[in-house]
């Protein structure tokens, strides 16, 4: 039996059945099944139950019409500059250097955007109403002064939702509020807040709001600097050798 699930868009704010929003698009890879843990849940509570995403990385979070309608305006789009950032994913680079993409710069955007709200919960578009008339009109192409949006390609092959992320450095005083997602090739950062989030690192990952001030019908060839970072479990943490959260229980429990 089909599994019915009932609440809030996460775009549209009406009650509704939802659908499931695979997170990034299913057409950019996103077909696998996957185990998702909490890292936080694990930290505090030492719990390693995971759930079990056979249909790919996602969430019953929208409903019909926002689902189709974002698919189709913006989703195709994402898929293929997932596509053609896997091929320089392939080959290993490291550095930041200048590559082409030929891309639709605002449907991706809205693309990653649409994924926040998603992975944010209704509560994101409701209390930022400009997000929703960003998702929901093709060609409206401002957001929220507060709101940033970065990105990096990851280094290894590693999933992550993080819906909600707020973290100080005790010994920099660096702020961060906001939120991950990452799906090979890329991960995307979204700062909630710029006025209070002070990380120097995320100076280091490529601005895609960059990309609002194209329209929705522009097609461009763009040469985007999008450097290769390690992701962690801990959002903005980029040292190298840091295991994910499976290997660290099946260390733990070899050890015991």
């Amino acid at each position: 039996m089909k599994k019915r699930v009932f609440g809030v868009c996460c775009i549209c704010g009406e009650e509704k059945e939802l659908t499931y929003e695979h997170i990034p698009p299913k057409a950019a890879f996103n077909h696998f099944g996957l185990k998702l843990y909490d890292f936080y849940d694990y930290i505090i509570n030492n719990n390693t139950k995971y759930q079990h995403l056979q249909k790919g990385a996602g969430r019953y979070s929208l409903c019909a019409k926002c689902n189709n309608d974002t698919g189709t305006w913006y989703g195709t789009a994402y898929a293929e500059f997932a596509n053609q950032g896997m091929r320089y994913y392939r080959q290993k680079a490291k550095g930041i250097i200048s590559v082409p993409y030929t891309i639709y710069p605002l449907r991706v955007l809205k693309q990653v955007v649409s994924m926040f709200a998603s992975a944010k919960g209704a509560i994101w578009c409701e209390n930022n109403p400009t997000i929703r008339s960003f998702l929901l009109d093709p060609n409206y192409r401002k957001l929220p002064p507060n709101v940033d949006v970065r990105m990096y390609m990851v280094d290894k092959g590693r999933s992550k939702i993080e819906p909600t992320a707020g973290q100080m450095n005790v010994f920099t005083g660096e702020r961060f509020v906001g939120s991950e997602i990452a799906y090979t090739p890329f991960s995307f950062i979204c700062v909630d807040d710029k006025s209070y989030t002070n990380y120097r690192v995320l100076n280091e990952l490529y601005p895609l709001m960059k990309f609002a001030k194209y329209g929705y019908d522009e097609r461009r060839e763009l040469f985007l600097n999008i450097p290769r970072k390690p992701c962690n479990p801990v959002t903005l943490d980029f040292r190298e050798g840091i295991p994910d959260l499976e290997t660290l229980i099946k260390q733990k429990d070899a050890d015991q």
